[in-house]
């Protein structure tokens, strides 16, 4: 979940405040209607085109380094879902959004395009992200507020991820990265796994039925 203050009136070469701003006239006196109007154009699963100025990579090299370099880029389109979008203020050239989506998708493209459709061009001038997953900012502290009371266990940290226990011969195979053959939940794309004795081993990406090992901490960590 993210808030963004948006800037509409002009467009930006990255899409935000970072860029260089090109004017495109006043925007419309009714703004947050016209916000209103195109939202629901955004709702859903969509296309969308990341910035160019982005890290998406393309043979391996990230695209801002491209567009850096002067290189022409042209972004593909990629598939995202967008849940939720919400006007929580307009005034002026500003609006402030709450936007639900998946990750992958590029809060700066979706304004982008929002400024498109209402005529008038729009670039993100803050972003803050107030949620990922089942965290919410609320639960954060600040580096130098750090202590081990408020750290989490990997597991509790994992908690919006299926758990998956496995056998020794599984165990085994994970600690080498090496793919096994398991019943995974329908919906689960990665899983997090632990042994017997209910300790951390790592996670696993799940496809057709077996499980990909992915991040798995070495082995005296379980010593």
């Amino acid at each position: 979940m993210y808030e963004v203050e948006a800037t509409f009136g002009a467009r930006s070469t990255t899409f935000d405040a970072e860029g260089e701003i090109e004017p495109l006239g006043r925007p419309p006196e009714d703004l947050e209607a016209r916000i209103e109007s195109e939202i629901p154009s955004f709702l859903g699963v969509i296309q969308q085109v990341p910035p160019a100025f982005s890290a998406v990579k393309v043979k391996g090299v990230p695209l801002y380094k491209r567009a850096r370099r002067g290189e022409a880029v042209r972004p593909s389109a990629r598939t995202v879902h967008v849940a939720e979008i919400e006007t929580l203020r307009a005034e002026g050239p500003s609006a402030s959004l709450r936007i639900v989506c998946s990750g992958g998708t590029y809060v700066r493209s979706l304004v982008n395009d929002l400024g498109a459709k209402v005529g008038c061009g729009a670039y993100v001038s803050a972003l803050r992200r107030t949620r990922a997953g089942s965290f919410t900012v609320e639960e954060a502290v600040l580096p130098e507020d750090a202590s081990a009371e408020n750290l989490l266990l990997l597991a509790e940290a994992l908690r919006p991820m299926p758990h998956f226990v496995l056998s020794d011969e599984n165990r085994a195979a994970a600690l080498v990265g090496r793919p096994f053959s398991f019943d995974a939940p329908d919906s689960a794309n990665k899983v997090a796994l632990s042994d017997s004795a209910n300790r951390f081993v790592g996670v696993a990406r799940v496809d057709c039925g077996w499980a990909h090992p992915e991040c798995i901490l070495p082995q005296e960590v379980h010593s």
